[in-house]
């Protein structure tokens, strides 16, 4: 019977322990994920700087949105060296455009102009720089996936802290949620980390 009620115990105190490590997890997670998703209110801008990558629809959609209701004029996409300007008339003609296939232009501008180690979301960010000095332009709208606005943000204050710009941080809304509770942890844990990785990386080699 004492053997019984051994055993029991330690169930109980292992039961409890998984429950207390899983809801230190979940917590963690969700101060994590907070702090990640930084978000401005949108601000009538020069311009707007679409990033490139995994959801790429949303992003262009969230751009779109935002041309639309009236909230810049022109679209800068760094990565493809790419600008954009919304005419009175609604409709989008080209200032600047590359012409080469793919992510050529990305890869030559990169590999030419930058070193080898720095993070592709600084890159573009440097190129954003790049485009709107010579434009003129001093103030952006950066859109990108709700999980990279952190890291984004990061880096933009060392990009442009010795030049008087405005920026303005905008997720995008029409990004798909997981609709089941393990795909939704699974995918929060992987972005997570990754994001926190990245940020480790650019301040190590910044500093």
């Amino acid at each position: 019977m004492q053997r019984l009620d051994a055993v029991m115990e330690i169930r109980k105190r292992w039961t409890l322990n998984v429950i207390v490590t899983f809801w230190l997890m979940l917590s963690g997670m969700a101060l994590l994920s907070y702090y990640l998703r930084y978000a401005d209110e949108p601000v009538r801008s020069d311009v707007i700087v679409l990033f490139v990558g995994d959801e790429w629809m949303a992003r262009q959609k969230e751009a779109a949105k935002l041309l639309t209701d009236g909230y810049a004029r022109c679209l800068i996409i760094p990565a493809y060296n790419r600008l954009t300007y919304l005419d009175s008339n609604g409709i989008m003609f080209p200032i600047e455009y590359n012409y080469l296939p793919g992510n050529s232009v990305y890869l030559l501008r990169k590999n030419h102009n930058y070193p080898t180690y720095y993070e592709n979301t600084h890159f573009e960010l440097l190129e954003a720089r790049r485009i709107m000095e010579k434009l003129g332009f001093k103030s952006a709208l950066i859109v990108s996936s709700p999980y990279h606005m952190r890291r984004i943000k990061i880096i933009a204050e060392t990009v442009f802290k010795d030049v008087p710009k405005t920026i303005a941080y905008i997720p995008t809304s029409f990004e798909k949620h997981h609709c089941n509770i393990i795909g939704a942890i699974s995918w929060n844990m992987e972005w997570i980390f990754g994001e926190i990785i990245k940020i480790m990386w650019f301040v190590t080699y910044k500093h």
